[in-house]
């Protein structure tokens, strides 16, 4: 039986050597690392996704032009009845700068490429693994 799937787009955001990522709860009320973004609504195109999102939830983001596709990942559980989730993640390149997030997030974080080696799906706040690939990307390009 075939599969249902939302998209979901996301932006790793970067500046120099320095990547951002803005901390949330999960469902079992647990810190994970995330990136700002989320599923397209509607009629949306990807780019129509990806500016509402970003507006949505950085509400103090500079001017940006979305990058390069990053890569693609698919979550490894469902969320929700039986579907499931696959991401789109661009890289956005922008001065440094400190963001003023909507309620959707509890923090941030501006990570090197250091930081991000001790990030895993072990540590508090957690990343789940296709995140932090896509974050290492960014970072070695």
């Amino acid at each position: 039986m075939p599969k249902s799937f939302h998209v979901g787009i996301k932006a790793v955001i970067t500046s120099g050597d320095q990547l951002l990522l803005l901390s949330r709860m999960d469902a079992e009320g647990k810190l994970y690392w995330d990136c700002p973004g989320g599923r397209i609504d509607g009629n949306e195109s990807i780019d129509q996704t990806l500016k509402r999102e970003l507006k949505e939830e950085i509400l103090n983001l500079p001017n940006h032009k979305p990058g390069p596709v990053l890569g693609a990942y698919r979550l490894p559980k469902d969320i929700e009845k039986a579907h499931s989730l696959v991401v789109i993640f661009y890289r956005i390149t922008i001065a440094m700068f400190i963001p003023n997030l909507s309620k959707e997030h509890q923090g941030f974080a501006w990570f090197d490429a250091k930081g991000l080696s001790g990030l895993s799906q072990n540590s508090s706040p957690y990343i789940n693994q296709g995140y932090l690939e896509m974050a290492k990307t960014a970072l070695s390009k």
